[in-house]
């Protein structure tokens, strides 16, 4: 299932806002492959990448077609009237999906910091936590994930 960010940002990739935008679409679809994305979302992302670097355009009609059994969900995006989000809402998209992803990791980390008994691996979770605050600060005031 699509999550409300995902949702948004493959509207955008299938929007001709994005192949107006080209490179710096593909930059932010890139990005969002490593942002956390759902199985759906991510294997979407990663066959528009694949057209757009091919120098082909995939809207979303096409991305449904590509997703086969699991073609309901986009196919809906393309159906449903809406306003196209353009770059900085889809931009927006992706800092809630790695915000989302990332405080789940910091979730599952406390607990494992929780549950060391080793004062060592207590220290390196320790910095590891240090370090994915700082990370999600760094994504400014990405509002919490839906």
């Amino acid at each position: 299932m699509l999550s409300p960010a995902e949702s948004l940002l493959l509207r955008y990739l299938g929007s001709e806002q994005a192949r107006h935008d080209g490179e710096a679409a593909a930059d932010l679809a890139r990005e969002a492959t490593a942002a956390g994305l759902g199985s759906l979302c991510k294997k979407s992302i990663e066959r528009w990448l694949v057209a757009f670097e091919g120098g082909q355009y995939r809207d979303l009609r096409q991305l449904a077609e590509d997703a086969g059994e699991n073609s309901g969900e986009i196919l809906a995006l393309a159906c449903a009237p809406s306003v196209q989000p353009g770059f900085d809402e889809a931009r927006g998209s992706v800092a809630t999906i790695r915000t989302k992803s990332l405080r789940a990791r910091l979730r599952a980390l406390q607990e494992e910091i929780d549950n060391a008994r080793d004062p060592d691996a207590q220290g390196r979770l320790a910095q590891e936590k240090v370090h994915l605050v700082r990370e999600i600060q760094g994504l400014g005031s990405a509002p919490e994930a839906h």
